[in-house]
């Protein structure tokens, strides 16, 4: 699901080629998966405004507009992911001003009836300690039902717009 909405969001901005690679900075944080890692400190957002605003100052700085258009993009995919994560479960999107990590969980009932709608909206904000240990596996879903059927949505909203740019 993060490289699906990072692909519609960047194809609103860029060109169809370059919304290719650069959706990629949706994935990013996840990189550390390959060392052992998950939710570790790729995952926060102080950490990740550190690094890239730099970045988008220097292209500000020097008026390149495209490296300034590409590297905020970048930086907004980047974030998303991590806005996202918290919404699954716990990240330490804070780390280090706070070694906690935080997730959002939203649940939304309720039922309609000949008298209208009767919502039942919960919202919890969990915390607990940042673990930022090693492990030997790291699990979780690769792709969840909700990312799957994002994904299908986008890749038919693009075939949709490759269609419609061919007829013009």
């Amino acid at each position: 699901m993060h490289y699906a909405l990072s692909y519609v969001i960047s194809s609103r901005v860029v060109d169809r080629k370059t919304s290719f690679l650069i959706a990629l900075a949706g994935l990013l944080p996840d990189i550390d998966a390959l060392f052992g890692f998950h939710r570790w400190v790729t995952h926060s957002a102080v950490l990740a405004a550190a690094a890239w605003l730099p970045l988008i100052a220097f292209a500000y700085a020097k008026k390149k507009s495209r490296v300034l258009t590409l590297s905020a993009l970048a930086t907004l995919l980047y974030m998303m992911h991590i806005v996202l994560d918290v919404f699954t479960s716990p990240t330490p999107l804070l780390w280090p001003l706070t070694s906690r990590a935080y997730a959002i969980a939203v649940d939304v009932e309720g039922a309609v009836t000949n008298t209208g709608l009767a919502p039942n909206v919960s919202v919890r904000i969990v915390s607990e300690a940042a673990d930022f240990s090693r492990k030997h596996v790291v699990e979780g879903p690769i792709a969840t039902p909700l990312g799957i059927a994002t994904s299908i949505a986008v890749f038919i909203a693009m075939l949709v717009e490759l269609f419609r740019s061919s007829k013009h």
